[in-house]
């Protein structure tokens, strides 16, 4: 049985709320933990709060059990209103990963608990790992680890610390590496430039639904901006303090924009991305998302502010039927200033009111759409154009119905380059197949021995290469909800995800002759089936496009430019443990094997990259 806690959490760095005339912290109420105990730890997730001074653990806070049934647990703070207090700071990361944990888990998302991409059950999390301005996931130590610098006041004779750990936005982007590690584990090897940025932009955009679920954030929000989200930085902003301490305008990334793998008609050059650095390129794919994200609320709140439900090609009756609002609201007509005359106040907040909701839909649909495409990417070296494919056919399988959202998604990745047509993300989904005719689901679930020569026998279907070896990865069968528009609109659904993956040796065409002439990638397939109809909701394998082979081509080289990659010994430290710097390789009869390339995706990329794609 799950704990019932409630805790306060950072809902924007200090400096941020500030600006927006909030509270730096809100209390949230946690029920995803079977038990938690002083540090803040649980079953799951404990908090290390190391001195970086001398070495050792602080006193973690402790924790009061509720007093009456029913009441929720919490910890004792000595000073809540101080910020930079050791309980305060390590109550409030706890609380903020949890939050992210269950946003993937929830019954309308992943709908399962989700596992880590480590040995082990616990995330181990650092608030005050030293002074340095970074913060980052790193799969070895099993950790999140959350960094502080100092900087300087305009007076220019006192500092500031800045801590990683008081924005929310950082813990859940860094917290997202790290559930995407658990889902996605070969992406923390990948060479292919584009999954690597994946990383970031899925990081990125947790961020900001992290942000979405902050009801004061919201409420300032759309108060200032009249209903809006299209002009605002509150949610779509990444790192505001730190981006500013560290030089930047104003942050470090922005989901709101226009960044696009080719030139775009009126657009500005420099939205061109030409880099393979993940991080720039990760904005192209994290704004074109968040760009569907924002019409869709354009879009439902046009909707609710003229009628009680919107139409069912955008969402379906029971998705708008989840959030509360009165008839009075949902009935509101267009605001009296579109007819030249000034809105009386009552109109105003109606017109809110009705913003809110449709942001309520829209967030819990990019959500769930996201988030479940995840659960259908291939194994090994993906791309922005995968992804694509698996959110579309996950939000298909979720949404029969309501397929407008999909059409911008396609809409969008054309215009920004990412593909040429509409027919790239054009996948087969809800068919049957002889191969699943006889199959027993339970067993293929259960049984290691029946996965292999399942997908042994059909070689063909998953897309195997003749005689290469594969790995089968642990099965997942999950309850998912789904919405349509029929009698049956919401049900759950039984969905059995099966992944296979393999290695391919692939020619290394970087000059220079340091490197053997090939080098080792990882492809796979998933294969998604409907266990009640035996139908294959959707099939996918990873990109296998000349193109991508160019881009690692170029990571390698600017590996190699950096002096980042090192073979063998050399990628150790003299206490025989790998260097935090550097990407480890292994070269073994002619093929070079690259380990560890999520390295580079601290919250900040410290170095240059203009590497080519050929």
């Amino acid at each position: 049985m799950a704990v019932d806690i409630r805790i306060p959490v950072f809902i924007q760095d200090p400096v941020a709320a500030g600006e927006r005339g909030m509270e730096a912290m809100e209390w949230v109420r946690l029920r995803s933990e079977e038990a938690v105990l002083d540090g803040p730890v649980s079953p799951r997730v404990a908090v290390l709060d190391l001195d970086a001074s001398n070495g050792r653990l602080r006193r973690g806070a402790r924790y009061q059990p509720p007093e009456h049934d029913g009441d929720p647990g919490t910890f004792r703070l000595q000073d809540p209103g101080r910020l930079d207090a050791p309980d305060v700071i390590q109550v409030s990361v706890f609380g903020a990963v949890l939050r992210t944990l269950e946003m993937f888990e929830e019954d309308d998302a992943l709908g399962r608990k989700v596992r880590w991409g480590f040995e082990g059950s616990q995330l181990l999390v650092v608030p005050q790992a030293g002074e340095w301005a970074n913060a980052f996931y790193q799969r070895e130590s099993r950790s999140l680890q959350f960094f502080y610098f100092r900087h300087p006041l305009l007076d220019g004779r006192r500092e500031e610390r800045i801590y990683t750990c008081h924005s929310q936005d950082i813990i859940a982007h860094e917290t997202a590496h790290a559930v995407l590690d658990g889902i996605l584990p070969d992406l923390y090897h990948a060479l292919s430039p584009q999954a690597l940025a994946m990383h970031e932009a899925v990081a990125d955009l947790t961020a900001a639904l992290a942000a979405f679920r902050c009801r004061a954030l919201v409420r300032q929000v759309l108060k200032a901006q009249q209903g809006s989200i299209a002009s605002s930085g509150a949610f779509s902003a990444i790192g505001e303090q730190f981006g500013r301490a560290l030089g930047h305008p104003a942050h470090l990334r922005d989901l709101l924009n226009e960044k696009t793998l080719k030139p775009i008609d009126g657009g500005k050059p420099e939205d061109v991305v030409t880099t393979l650095e993940p991080h720039a390129l990760s904005e192209v794919l994290a704004g074109a998302l968040y760009s569907v994200l924002l019409r869709l609320h354009e879009a439902l709140k046009d909707e609710l502010t003229r009628k009680q439900q919107a139409r069912t090609s955008l969402v379906a009756p029971t998705e708008v039927a989840r959030q509360t609002v009165s008839p009075e609201e949902a009935a509101a007509p267009p605001p009296l200033e579109n007819q030249g005359f000034v809105a009386e106040p009552a109109w105003q907040e109606a017109r809110r009111r009705v913003s809110r909701k449709a942001l309520a839909v829209a967030t819990s649909r990019f959500k769930r759409s996201l988030y479940r495409g995840l659960d259908y990417l291939p194994p090994g070296e993906v791309s922005f154009a995968d992804l694509g494919r698996a959110i579309l056919a996950a939000d298909e399988a979720a949404h029969p119905d309501s397929g407008e959202p999909r059409q911008w998604l396609c809409q969008e990745f054309v215009r920004r380059g990412i593909v040429s047509h509409p027919d790239e993300l054009r996948v087969r989904t809800n068919y049957s197949h002889s191969a699943l005719a006889r199959v027993d689901l339970d067993t293929l679930a259960k049984s290691d021995w029946a996965a292999y020569d399942f997908a042994n026998r059909h070689r063909g279907f998953l897309r195997i290469p003749r005689g290469r070896s594969f790995h089968i990865e642990p099965r997942l069968v999950v309850e998912k909800l789904s919405y349509a528009a029929g009698a049956h609109a919401r049900r759950r659904v039984r969905e059995c995800i099966f992944k296979v993956s393999w290695k391919v040796d692939e020619p290394d065409e970087v000059p220079g002759g340091e490197l053997p002439d090939w080098r080792q990638v990882t492809f796979g397939t998933t294969l998604v089936i409907d266990c009640e109809t035996r139908r294959v909701r959707v099939l996918l394998t990873s990109d296998r496009d000349v193109t991508r082979k160019l881009e690692r081509d170029g990571m390698v080289r600017w590996l190699l430019d950096e002096d980042l990659l090192r073979v063998g010994k050399e990628a150790l430290g003299p206490n025989g443990k790998p260097l935090c710097g550097a990407i480890q390789a292994e070269c073994s009869g002619g093929v070079l094997r690259v380990v560890g390339t999520a390295h580079m995706l601290h919250m900040v990329e410290e170095r240059s990259f203009q590497g080519g794609g050929g």
